[in-house]
């Protein structure tokens, strides 16, 4: 019987101590956004978006996505591509596929860690 009240203990302390884990670690679940600048028709640019939080590390997957295409009823904006430069940082590639300079438009970023 105290054998078992000593394994039922060592449970407890094991779930504390992986509780008290978890909750040191950083979020699993970040994100951010950045402005797109001025696009001629054509035209492609990198935008640096920042994170916040800071990811852990860089071992995350990131998605990136337009969240305000700009102005104008001509305009089309597309990501072409998105690197994890950083824990903190992930370069997108925007390209303009409308037939007007493009203005306004926003890049999100979600950043998921996987355990």
């Amino acid at each position: 019987m105290f054998a078992a009240r000593n394994h039922g203990h060592s449970e407890i302390q094991q779930s504390i101590r992986m509780v008290e884990e978890l909750a040191a670690t950083p979020p699993a679940v970040s994100g951010g956004s950045a402005a797109v600048p001025a696009l001629g028709i054509g035209g492609s640019t990198t935008v640096a978006v920042t994170i916040n939080p800071a990811m852990p590390d860089a071992s995350y997957d990131a998605t990136a996505f337009i969240g305000n295409p700009g102005v104008g009823v001509l305009s089309s904006i597309a990501v072409t591509g998105y690197t994890v430069v950083s824990n903190s940082r992930v370069d997108v590639t925007v390209k303009n596929n409308g037939l007007i300079l493009l203005t306004g438009a926003t890049v999100l970023v979600l950043a998921v860690r996987q355990s």
